[in-house]
């Protein structure tokens, strides 16, 4: 007789994976502002609060990932999903965030993103993923 799969390490296994690529990232460049450095994703993850003061709340998706993990390894899928949902959505508004601090009177220089930048975005969109193919399996259940 074989074992059943420990399902329990599932969720703990991936958001230890998803925790650490986001982790990484802090130490990859990340984001090149025109005419000015190249930031690394600590350097980012320090000073990208200071961008809701023009529009640019992508920086929010931090918390919401880390809350999202928290969610998940305490085994809440939906609200895991609706955590990683809304902090990917706030991520991707990074690829708009000249645009978005320019519409509200505010100045932000065009950026370039780098590796660090798309290695942050994956384990958001992973979990997000993640979360709602789980809440998908146990509602067709």
């Amino acid at each position: 007789m074989t074992a059943a799969p420990n399902r329990n390490r599932v969720p703990w296994l991936a958001c230890v994976v998803l925790a650490a690529l986001w982790a990484a990232s802090l130490g990859l460049p990340a984001v090149r502002v025109a005419g000015g450095p190249e930031l690394d994703g600590l350097d980012v993850l320090l000073q990208g609060w200071r961008g809701a003061g023009v529009g640019v709340y992508a920086w929010y998706s931090n918390p919401l990932f880390l809350a999202a993990v928290l969610a998940a390894l305490l085994r809440f899928p939906a609200a895991a999903g609706i955590a990683s949902g809304a902090g990917l959505v706030l991520a991707l508004t990074s690829f708009a965030a000249s645009g978005l601090a320019q519409s509200t009177g505010g100045v932000a220089p065009e950026l370039a993103f780098g590796v660090g930048f798309y290695v942050w975005l994956l384990p958001q969109a992973a979990l997000c993923g993640w979360c709602w193919a789980t809440v998908s399996r146990r509602l067709l259940a």
